[in-house]
């Protein structure tokens, strides 16, 4: 995948071209792009896999309803029939990163930012418990019956590069930690 195939993508969407696209630098399991419309941004998310984006569709709505802030959905394709990657556009939410910002808020903005936190925590606390272990579209059973069934999941195919980060010993503590559990 790349900015030009991001372009076709969202040209065919909304039918009329990016003015600019940037990759993200960040993203845990997907592949995010920033796209400059004339009129709006929107966030391209991708992923080579299905389920990181499966469920996401239908997570957004009932955070939604739930008057929780979330992007609008302008299209999502999970099916991977058309492209070899799972693929949602998004409306961008306004405002800046908070990993950004935190550092010169106030105590007042930080103490505001806290409300708000428990306040969407307390609403999304009403939605059913999920089964399973590891990440699950809200309603849904997650795929992994185990903690290191799940971690063992996300070392191979969520976050390949983790093993770069922490290495061959570090992937062995991981696992040894998740037997505990």
């Amino acid at each position: 995948m790349n900015q030009t195939l991001v372009g076709e993508i969202v040209f065919s969407i909304l039918g009329y071209q990016p003015l600019e696209i940037n990759k993200m630098t960040y993203g845990e399991m997907n592949t995010v792009y920033e796209v400059r419309m004339p009129d709006k941004k929107v966030i391209f998310r991708a992923n080579e896999l299905k389920q990181p984006l499966e469920g996401t569709k239908d997570n957004i709505e009932i955070l939604s309803q739930l008057g929780i802030p979330v992007p609008a959905v302008i299209y999502a394709d999970v099916t991977k029939e058309k492209y070899p990657f799972a693929f949602i556009l998004l409306d961008k939410i306004l405002g800046r990163d908070l990993r950004f910002v935190l550092s010169v808020m106030s105590v007042e903005q930080i103490s505001e930012l806290a409300r708000n936190i428990v306040s969407i925590q307390k609403r999304v606390s009403t939605l059913p418990s999920g089964e399973g272990y590891g990440f699950a579209p809200i309603n849904k059973k997650a795929n992994s019956q185990t903690w290191s069934e799940y971690i063992e999941w996300d070392i191979q195919c969520g976050l390949p590069e983790i093993k770069d980060v922490v290495g061959e010993n570090g992937i062995k503590a991981i696992k040894k930690q998740t037997e505990i559990l």
